[in-house]
């Protein structure tokens, strides 16, 4: 398995049966559902036990995925850490009533079991990139953009090296199959003790002794990519 997930593993959190017959009947019960509708009219939604996120996608989107599949494998395999969307399946349904549905299953960046306090959605562009001040207020959980994010992360010297040595290798790989349209997700969570060592006790989030405490500069869990809005550019 290209990221160490079995087959049965994979059946089982996604709970195929239930999944088909709740997409048949148009109702989607099994699955939580995490935005109404994207840009690109995709609908997403949650697995039940939140390790999965399922993007339902137009055809033309399908192929251009499937088109770029050996590059992109091969690309996982030199990249381990890669911070593009970790896609596990490409799944077609043909329903009496819609016809053909397409949909993709990638791992959810945000499936931890720390408390994600702010998450951002980061495309490099400040052109309608705003959630809105009275909608983050009225539901803190609401994905932030570029021109939502006000302050500076603070990350140890190495960890924003290996960061940035990540996101360059995976552009140049969306550069060589002329993909675009990329976003980088970012999850905020609370540092754990072991994270507040010496380079980072200075974080808001860690006391003088090293534990964590409140909120805290630093993406300790869930930076990740995703093409949220289309796979070809």
């Amino acid at each position: 398995a290209l990221f160490g997930v079995s087959d049965r593993e994979y059946m089982l959190s996604l709970g195929p049966e239930q999944i088909l017959g709740e997409l048949m009947l148009g109702t989607l019960g099994s699955l939580s559902e995490l935005f109404s509708e994207g840009k690109s009219g995709s609908f997403f939604y949650f697995s039940n036990d939140g390790n999965y996120l399922i993007k339902t996608i137009p055809h033309r989107e399908l192929l251009s995925l499937l088109n770029i599949l050996p590059a992109y494998t091969q690309h996982i395999g030199q990249q381990p850490h890669t911070l593009l969307p970790r896609f596990m399946g490409a799944h077609r349904l043909i329903l009496p009533s819609s016809g053909k549905v397409h949909f993709v299953v990638m791992a959810n960046v945000f499936s931890t079991p720390r408390a994600i306090y702010e998450r951002y959605d980061l495309k490099g562009s400040s052109l309608g990139r705003s959630a809105g001040a009275a909608h983050i207020a009225a539901n803190p959980e609401t994905v932030r953009k570029d021109n939502d994010l006000q302050r500076p992360f603070k990350l140890p010297p190495a960890a924003r090296s290996s960061i940035v040595a990540q996101l360059k290798a995976d552009l140049r790989f969306l550069r060589r199959v002329r993909t675009m349209d990329y976003s980088l997700l970012i999850g905020l969570a609370y540092p754990a003790r072991e994270e507040c060592d010496q380079s980072l006790r200075a974080a808001p989030g860690c006391r003088a002794d090293g534990a964590g405490s409140g909120a805290a500069n630093v993406p300790a869990s869930g930076a990740g990519g995703g093409a949220a809005d289309g796979v070809g550019g």
